[in-house]
């Protein structure tokens, strides 16, 4: 499972 951050765009990111 990785943790899914928002960027201050809204969008989503996945951190590896």
């Amino acid at each position: 499972m990785y943790p899914i951050q928002v960027n201050k765009h809204g969008s989503r990111v996945l951190e590896f």
